[in-house]
């Protein structure tokens, strides 16, 4: 899922039941994908030499940061609560 989240992509639901965490997971990507959907991705930059740290950034600012040895991501400005 975080490449669909540097993407701004639609979530795909895994099959099957689905534990607290994913269910999460899926509500921050539905939401981030409600506010930059549309927008063009004006920016991708890797952050370290290693290419382990990547970020992109859409036309309205927002970005979303992914370090892929910690399996972590930031987005910013933070998402709202409400889809």
């Amino acid at each position: 899922m975080l490449q669909g989240l540097l993407g701004g992509g639609v979530p795909e639901l895994p099959i099957g039941a689905m534990d607290d965490k994913t269910l999460a997971l899926i509500r921050q990507m539905m939401a981030l994908h409600k506010r930059v959907g549309l927008l063009e991705m004006t920016r991708h930059e890797f952050l370290d030499k290693n290419y382990r740290k990547e970020r992109t950034t859409f036309a309205d600012g927002t970005s979303v940061t992914v370090d892929w040895d910690t399996s972590t991501f930031t987005i910013s400005p933070e998402l709202s609560d409400k889809l």
